[in-house]
């Protein structure tokens, strides 16, 4: 589910030990920001925008997250189909802009957490 199917990055996952660390630790940070109230996501968009790439990073696999909750497959994270849907279709936004303008970061994050 994790490698969305490419055989080829399941071969990457099953030999990065680390990946699976840096999972275990994203779907925490992301479950905790969505119990979050509004000043403390605003906090965590401040952290996340000065290392853009990261924030990319975790920002796809958030996608995977709501990916998960959406198919009611993520016991881990609990959002209805609704809210996994508008946030799949907002971080998809964000990581678009993120990548493709020189748009302010920060912005873009606040943006985005407004959506959960």
């Amino acid at each position: 589910f994790w490698a969305l199917g490419r055989p080829g990055m399941l071969i990457d996952f099953l030999h990065n030990k680390s990946f699976w660390e840096t999972r275990k630790e994203v779907v925490k940070e992301f479950r905790d920001i969505i119990g979050k109230n509004l000043h403390e996501r605003f906090v965590w968009a401040e952290l996340a925008s000065k290392n853009v790439p990261e924030a990319i990073s975790k920002l796809n696999l958030w996608l995977i997250i709501l990916r998960e909750c959406l198919l009611d497959t993520n016991l881990s994270v609990s959002l209805s189909k609704e809210k996994a849907l508008q946030g799949i279709i907002e971080t998809e936004k964000s990581l678009r802009i993120l990548r493709e303008t020189n748009s302010q970061a920060r912005l873009v994050l606040e943006n985005l957490l407004l959506t959960f």
